[in-house]
């Protein structure tokens, strides 16, 4: 989102972490964007990650400036308003999270990958290849029918740390 409310990378980045932020909200982008200016590494793009490459519509929600509810595609399953923002729908490039990890030099073993997209985090994952890639965390949203990716992320070797309201902490094996 806006890179400070509600971010699970915002302490990392402040200790000097590297940070690749993906955000497709416009104004939280802008948000992001002058909160960070001066981080030189902290990388900004405003798109999205998916399973596949190429566009997805964007569906910013009335109310909803900072993007916390916004979502890709069709709606998420949980229980939220989901009535439109005037003009409230974009045409946004979605990448491959695996795509953007090489265009950007990330290491394979990289420490934390956190996502927070509404409802669209298992095809993000699915984007990421686990198998090259292999963050250390991994910080994921939840969701009503979580069990496909559960188990997922079981099948490529994390394991739940910790189930907490809103996420869960998943560590490699």
């Amino acid at each position: 989102n806006d890179g400070f409310y509600s971010s699970n990378s915002y302490p990392f980045i402040v200790r000097g972490w590297r940070a690749l932020l993906v955000e497709p909200h416009p104004a939280a982008f802008q948000q992001a964007t002058q909160l960070h200016h001066k981080r030189k590494q902290v990388s900004l793009l405003n798109q999205a990650c998916s399973d596949h490459e190429g566009e997805l519509e964007l569906q910013i929600l009335a109310g909803d400036e900072g993007g916390s509810h916004s979502f890709l595609g069709k709606p998420p399953q949980a229980s939220q308003p989901t009535t439109p923002a005037p003009g409230g729908a974009h045409r946004i490039k979605v990448h491959r999270l695996e795509t953007l990890l090489d265009e950007f030099h990330i290491p394979r073993d990289f420490g934390l990958l956190t996502i927070d997209t509404e409802g669209h985090d298992f095809a993000v994952l699915r984007g990421a290849n686990l198998t090259r890639y292999r963050p250390r965390v991994i910080i994921a949203e939840k969701n009503p029918d979580d069990e496909e990716k559960f188990a997922f992320l079981q099948a490529n070797g994390y394991r739940v740390h910790s189930d907490l309201l809103y996420d869960t902490i998943w560590t490699r094996e």
